[in-house]
């Protein structure tokens, strides 16, 4: 049997916009629970964004957009997190972590929430994309190119991956367990 090495277990992030460069408007994070039994599950969190005022026209510009997700600006006024506090919350529970993006435009979406609410993250975002993180894992652990298409898929039917951010990082984190071998 080949010995693993032990790797730390990142946290993966999505965010989701209607524009390429506008305001994100979900935010979730995920990462492999730690139990004492090694059991293995995911701990995921996520948030609507109640946008500042500045974002509210880019957000609106076209209703559709938001429909495709089943949402409304006002459904983001009346239900999503303020800035402010998401920062907040971020930083208390992530702090001194290192998250890693589903796609690179997430680090941009990322600081314009935290420029927002005026503050600065208290973790690192780290410019590996989770998708090649995962296959450095793979390499690390010397699985098949058979045994890693595998897991994705594994990961793929688990989450029910959809277009809304939890569904791509509690993917993510998923994915990583069964390439790490702790699922």
């Amino acid at each position: 049997m080949i010995e693993s090495p032990s790797v730390p277990t990142p946290i993966f992030y999505a965010c989701l916009a209607v524009e390429t460069d506008g305001p994100p408007f979900e935010i979730a994070w995920s990462s492999l629970a730690s139990n004492p039994n090694n059991s293995c599950g995911v701990v995921c969190e996520s948030r609507l964004i109640r946008p500042p005022s500045v974002w509210i026209s880019r957000l609106g510009r076209d209703p559709s957009a938001l429909q495709a997700y089943e949402l409304a600006v006002g459904d983001l006024r009346q239900f999503g997190t303020s800035v402010r506090e998401l920062a907040e919350r971020m930083n208390a529970e992530l702090a001194e972590q290192e998250l890693f993006s589903a796609t690179v435009a997430d680090d941009d979406r990322i600081k314009q929430i935290f420029k927002a609410a005026k503050t600065e993250p208290k973790f690192a975002l780290r410019r590996t994309d989770a998708e090649e993180l995962i296959a450095e894992l793979s390499r690390l652990r010397r699985l098949t190119p058979f045994a890693v298409a595998r897991a994705k898929r594994e990961a793929e039917v688990m989450c029910l991956t959809g277009a809304r951010a939890e569904a791509r990082a509690r993917f993510l984190s998923t994915y990583w367990a069964f390439v790490a071998g702790v699922c």
